[in-house]
């Protein structure tokens, strides 16, 4: 058979099947052929790439639309030049994994900073009408922003008693980090940093917010829909466990812990973004939000893989266990606000 109608016949299959469905198999195609470079560039002295593997669901997105809405109105310059920028980053870092010596793609980073100033002047070219159509553009920038203190309060509350569950010490220590000036500057450095390097975050949470997560409000509720994309959003960080497990060397016993714990995590982090995400209706508003959550949680205290591997494995699930029941709590807090009422519009 001719290669030129195999290929037609391919791409009438992917515009005749369901969005959703495309963009999750983009997406974890994107992850597995990540995951699989990563391995090999890890055991030769190589990083994880974190950066890029944040890019992949914005990339989705934008793929999806060209497949299925190749005619019509969409804000195509700001799609090409994401979609150009993260496949040209994410080939230098192809590259890297498979040249001996140091990484360069350390250098290939700092394109990130900017390559996310020049997306703006992008965005600036671009018709207000479609900005708006595609939350690429706010409304209203003063209702979004006012929504990052509420954020900022219970990240630092959620920290300490995460931090109290841990032990008197661990209390201790979390609440002393949070009021020592060199580590509040260490962590507004840490804010500064992803703050001007948004393009990353933009990939995030323009694949899940944006895209997804209306999709499956729409499709099974806003409650349940919510819930979803943090499910999909944590099997998405899975490659992480098994490529820090690699790093750490001390992942026997331990892998489920691991995977549970990034489920559980993931999911009610996705709920509370999912919430200020349908509060806002920013984008914008959300990405900031995801800017200061590494920062704000993960430097004053830490359970991330890494951290998790160090605990006894007794020890270990009466720990996760007061986690889940906290988070839980937290979580069905969210869940019942007004906001899960409301209507879900869908672009596309």
């Amino acid at each position: 058979m001719n290669k030129n109608i195999v290929k037609k016949r391919f791409i009438e299959k992917l515009k005749t099947m369901d969005e959703v469905v495309l963009f999750l198999i983009i997406t974890f195609s994107f992850v597995v052929i990540l995951t699989i470079i990563s391995a090999y560039g890890i055991h030769h002295g190589k990083g994880i790439p974190s950066d890029i593997h944040m890019l992949t669901p914005a990339m989705s997105v934008m793929l999806v639309v060209k497949l299925k809405n190749k005619d019509g109105v969409y804000p195509k310059d700001v799609f090409n030049y994401f979609l150009g920028f993260s496949f040209f980053i994410m080939f230098i870092f192809c590259i890297d994994q498979f040249i001996n010596g140091d990484s360069v793609f350390g250098l290939g980073k700092f394109l990130i900073i900017p390559a996310s100033l020049i997306f703006l002047l992008v965005l600036g070219n671009e018709k207000k009408e479609v900005l708006l159509q595609w939350k690429l553009r706010d409304k209203n920038y003063k209702k979004s922003l006012k929504y990052i203190a509420p954020y900022i309060a219970f990240s630092l509350i959620y920290t300490l008693i995460l931090s109290f569950i841990l032990g008197v010490e661990s209390f201790k220590n979390t609440f002393y980090n949070m009021i020592d000036i060199r580590n509040f500057l260490k962590v507004m450095g840490f804010c500064l940093v992803n703050f001007i390097s948004f393009l990353t975050l933009f990939g995030e949470e323009y694949g899940w917010r944006f895209f997804l997560q209306p999709r499956l409000q729409k499709k099974f509720g806003v409650r349940k829909g919510v819930i979803l994309v943090g499910v999909i959003w944590a099997v998405w960080h899975f490659n992480f466990i098994y490529l820090n497990g690699i790093i750490y060397g001390n992942m026997e016993g331990k892998y489920m812990f691991a995977l549970w714990n990034r489920l559980v995590d993931t999911t009610f982090i996705g709920i509370v973004i999912g919430y200020f995400y349908l509060k806002s209706e920013s984008i914008w508003c959300v990405s900031f939000i995801h800017c200061l959550y590494v920062p704000l949680i993960t430097q004053y205290w830490d359970i991330t893989e890494s951290v998790i591997f160090s605990f006894d494995k007794n020890i270990l699930i009466i720990k996760f266990i007061l986690f889940i029941v906290i988070k839980f709590v937290i979580a069905a807090f969210f869940l019942k606000s007004k906001v899960f009422n409301k209507k879900i519009d869908v672009v596309i």
